[in-house]
């Protein structure tokens, strides 16, 4: 008779159908907070604040229930949690079952503004680090069941909260992705089918590969490129997000040339009334731009701003355009000549002589978000026909020609020779600059310097380091530097090693391994390191009675990581 009962016990639970009460998938909005540090983005819920955020859905109330929702870790502390809220009264009193990136899992609360444990902080190998995981609640009165990738892992009782809404969690910098929750009358959840990959990108706003082009930068990567990396602009997984709900925001990047093309694919996610967005260049800071932009009433409209007075160089003026579509626009500026290009028709060109060259950038106003997908900064193609013409308005076409008939053979004889002393003067240059920069050079800086291709500026660079002993080092934000340690003065390769075994360690080091890196005593190392204390990028700390020599700028980009 028992072995009866438990099968028939089994073949209810099997046949009870699925109640589904709620689910989102958030490609349209149903009833979560849309602001700059919670949002909907791209079929997803995405949540990053410095300080950290919550988001709590005010139509969902439920009391016994299944809850199910697919995380996505994008970036921050890897120590610090995020996941689901659960029976929430307010933001002040709820229940949240949180995993953090470096596996471990919690489920705690807040009654009043308190925190509280239920079960605290626990490792497991369940939790997919720093990627795709779903986190599963099970309500009964006060039993509280939790499970991880459909892994059943915990459980508590826990009486205080019996019933409320459904919410998300993101603590202290963490960015997290959410998607797909669904919510069950309890004990009719179905089997779990679980998708693991990660929210990708739309490849079709890629720029390709060009050895022409000075920057192109598809966002799948993070750079130091563009300098805001904030809540309020920050890298995604293969966009650049902008969004500011209290004030106008810029992105600035660096360049200084008066001839480019600079073009960028976007996509604006919210448009506000009267918003606008676009592109800035020209660029000595955010006071001093030229910008193009279009506009949430349908027109584009182009300024100048010089010690942030705003001056129209193009009013308004409507144009056709798709809202919710990717756009394209494009700068080719050559010289006064700037003309300005929509989704691959020019809307105008313009002279302006005042502004001949400065950095690039982005624009969004107060409340508007946007994508910002990929970006094209190249130089301006050769164009014989422009050239000739140029040179036919010229007074001085005619003698210009017969100099160049008179001296042809002349040029292509010594061609060759001074190509070789282009290079060779660019070499001493550059020679010159390494000895000035303390035996260091970046890869980036030559490419902007002479305005040449990667593999150009690398070659210049290989050969030098054949010469003189030089190697090239991957820098933490990604970039090539090249290291001359037989340029460096002494005091300064020592400092150089400090920095490099302060990077191996992840920003913190000991007087102790820093004497054994640099095999010298323990009291000329511990003065040399007391000389690098500057307060801010390198700080003395002592943890557990250990002394440690902390370098903040480390430290803060393996928390990014």
């Amino acid at each position: 008779m028992k072995i009866v009962f438990i099968m028939l016990a089994w073949i209810g639970v099997s046949t009870v159908k699925a109640q589904l009460i709620y689910e989102d998938d958030f490609v349209a909005e149903k009833g979560w907070s849309n602001s700059a540090y919670a949002n909907y983005q791209n079929g997803a819920y995405h949540i990053f604040a410095k300080s950290g955020r919550w988001s709590i859905n005010l139509n969902t109330h439920y009391d016994n229930f299944t809850a199910e929702v697919k995380t996505e870790f994008f970036s921050g502390s890897d120590d610090r949690g995020y996941g689901l809220i659960f029976r929430a009264r307010d933001i002040d009193n709820y229940y949240a079952f949180c995993i953090s990136a470096n596996g471990y899992y919690l489920l705690g609360g807040q009654e009043l503004s308190s925190w509280f444990n239920i079960i605290p902080w626990k490792k497991s190998d369940l939790i997919h680090l720093n990627g795709v995981n779903y986190l599963r609640v099970d309500c009964k009165n006060d039993a509280l069941k939790l499970y991880i990738n459909g892994i059943f892992i915990d459980e508590a009782r826990h009486p205080v909260f019996k019933k409320g809404k459904i919410g998300f969690v993101a603590y202290d910098s963490v960015h997290a992705h959410f998607d797909d929750i669904k919510v069950y009358e309890f004990g009719s959840a179905p089997s779990p089918q679980y998708d693991f990959a990660p929210e990708n990108k739309n490849t079709e706003a890629d720029f390709p590969g060009d050895p022409s082009a000075w920057v192109i930068e598809n966002f799948y990567d993070k750079s130091v490129r563009w300098l805001s990396e904030s809540e309020f602009a920050h890298y995604e997984k293969g966009y650049y997000a902008m969004a500011d709900p209290l004030n106008d925001h810029y992105s600035l990047s660096s360049g200084s040339e008066p001839n480019f093309i600079y073009e960028v694919n976007f996509r604006v996610n919210q448009w506000t009334k009267d918003g606008t967005v676009g592109l800035l260049f020209h660029m000595s800071g955010i006071e001093d731009a030229l910008g193009f932009y279009l506009t949430d009433d349908g027109n584009y409209y182009i300024d100048k701003r010089v010690n942030s007075n705003i001056s129209k160089l193009l009013t308004p003026t409507p144009v056709v355009f798709e809202k919710s579509s990717i756009q394209n626009l494009k700068i080719v500026a050559e010289g006064a000549d700037i003309r300005f290009i929509l989704n691959g028709s020019e809307l105008t060109r313009l002279k302006e002589t005042a502004s001949s060259k400065g950095g690039f950038g982005f624009f969004t106003s107060k409340g508007l978000r946007a994508d910002f997908l990929s970006v094209k900064i190249s130089p301006v193609p050769f164009s014989f026909q422009r050239t000739a013409i140029a040179l036919a308005q010229s007074w001085c076409f005619w003698s210009a020609l017969g100099f160049i008939v008179l001296t042809t053979v002349v040029i292509a004889q010594s061609r060759r020779k001074r190509l070789q002393a282009i290079r060779k003067k660019r070499e001493n240059e550059i020679f010159d600059l390494i000895k000035n920069n303390q035996g260091t050079l970046r890869l980036g800086d030559v490419m902007m310097k002479y305005r040449i291709s990667k593999n150009e500026a690398q070659n210049m660079l290989e050969h030098l380091a054949q010469n003189y002993g030089g190697q090239p080092v991957l820098s933490l934000d990604g970039s090539i530097t090249y290291d001359f340690p037989e340029l460096m003065p002494s005091e300064y390769k020592l400092r150089s090693d400090v920095i490099q075994l302060a990077a191996m360690r992840k920003g913190r080091l000991t007087v102790t391994d820093t004497a054994n890196f640099l095999k010298q005593d323990l009291t000329e190392t511990e003065v040399m390191l007391d000389t690098m204390l500057d307060g801010y990028r390198v700080k003395k700390n002592i943890i557990d009675g250990i002394t440690y020599y902390e370098f903040t700028e480390i430290l803060s980009l393996q928390k990014k990581r």
